[in-house]
């Protein structure tokens, strides 16, 4: 368990039950969710323990929907693939930036790094 924080890099893991928030490297809206594409247990990637979903949800539900999904249902699934592109992220780091959920601090600045450096990204059900 992570002492009671949403958010935790890959070193500060225990155990395998995270959500994961990774940067989507390259973008082919063909292969979007093509496993071989996608970088699992990187370095860079936010994690979220799942002791904590239920008040990650409360607080940062809102802003995973809408979202591309492999069924294009838009809807956010917490054990499968979700994909958000660079505009879509600037759209949530605004929203989170106005309402100031708790530990915004730590999804803010990495959603910066994505929409500068990265085609959005992907959080990798559990």
């Amino acid at each position: 368990m992570n002492e009671g924080k949403f958010f935790c890099k890959n070193s500060e893991r225990h155990g395998g039950g995270y959500m994961e928030f990774a940067f989507c490297r390259r973008y082919d809206k063909k292969k979007l969710f093509s496993l071989s594409r996608i970088v699992h247990w990187s370095d860079d990637s936010l994690y979220v323990d799942t002791d904590f979903l239920n008040e990650f949800t409360a607080e940062y539900g809102k802003y995973l929907e809408p979202c591309i999904s492999p069924d294009d249902s838009g809807r956010f699934c917490f054990y499968g693939l979700n994909y958000y592109s660079a505009g879509r992220a600037a759209e949530i780091l605004a929203a989170i930036e106005a309402e100031k959920p708790r530990e915004y601090e730590v999804i803010a600045e990495w959603l910066g790094k994505d929409i500068q450096e990265y085609n959005g990204f992907y959080i990798l059900g559990v």
